[in-house]
């Protein structure tokens, strides 16, 4: 099975990040996001339950999140 490609990513889960995350993805886009501190991006996939949205733990693992990145 093809692993998920996202559209967009965001660098940052707090209180602003998230929020956009969650209203882009309630417009249709597949968001990855990658924050330091792995809490917040656990909290963002429960958060995102039923959403197109993930968390990449590393910024590796981010990057090779989305759509048109080649691997690093």
């Amino acid at each position: 099975m093809p692993k998920q490609l996202y559209d967009i990513g965001m660098v940052g889960l707090g209180v602003m990040g998230r929020n956009l995350v969650l209203t882009m993805a309630d417009h249709g886009f597949a968001v990855a996001g990658n924050d330091k501190d792995l809490s917040k991006g656990q909290a963002h996939r429960k958060e995102g339950a039923g959403k197109k949205v993930d968390a990449g733990e590393t910024v590796r693992a981010f990057v090779e999140m989305l759509a048109g990145c080649p691997p690093i």
